[in-house]
């Protein structure tokens, strides 16, 4: 999609085609470029940096492969250790990521939060947005046992837990698990 229609539309048509050369222009000066014509989105960086070989980004696509994670979760667990709730920092990790700054920090951390949230596995929206940052801020507050809720969740027939909309919701249901 960097030109490649109107290449063949111009060989179709057997119309000249013009372009520049220009020496040592890097992938992301041509996608810079290309944004003017046609808006880039965060996948398309993603590819670019995966297919130049950037170890950071493989690794966030594998672990979002694993994970089945939204891309703001596994891109912050890598990069922070943690959801938080600033927007701002999300809004900065966007930036930096579409700039090819992006570094994988945390991968033990992200790592083994996903084993957490996989002891909800029998729940269908266990990696849903808003049930990863609930389980995200049980574990950070440290209000309750994270065994004895698991426990509680598969002793309390899993498929009665039900998909919610919001992370408070989320973590209202938990909170009566836990109090049960």
């Amino acid at each position: 999609h960097d030109g490649q229609h109107r290449f063949a539309a111009a060989v179709k048509a057997r119309s000249a085609i013009w372009y520049i050369l220009c020496e040592d222009f890097t992938v992301l000066q041509i996608a810079k470029a290309n944004a003017n014509t046609e808006q880039w989105k965060t996948k398309d960086y993603f590819n670019l940096y995966i297919l130049e070989g950037n170890e950071n980004y493989k690794t966030l696509h594998d672990y979002m492969q694993k994970t089945k994670l939204p891309f703001s979760c596994a891109l912050l667990l890598l990069s922070e250790g943690t959801l938080g709730t600033n927007n701002g920092l999300r809004q900065n990790k966007n930036s930096i990521f579409k700039k090819g700054k992006f570094e994988v920090n945390y991968k033990d951390k992200a790592n083994a939060f996903w084993e957490l949230v996989e002891c909800f596995k029998k729940f269908p929206g266990h990696n849903s947005r808003s049930f990863i940052i609930a389980i995200d801020i049980v574990v950070s507050e440290g209000k309750m046992n994270f065994t004895e809720l698991v426990d509680k969740f598969n002793n309390n027939n899993p498929e009665k837990f039900k998909k919610a909309g919001s992370v408070e919701e989320y973590l209202t249901m938990l909170t009566q698990l836990y109090k049960s």
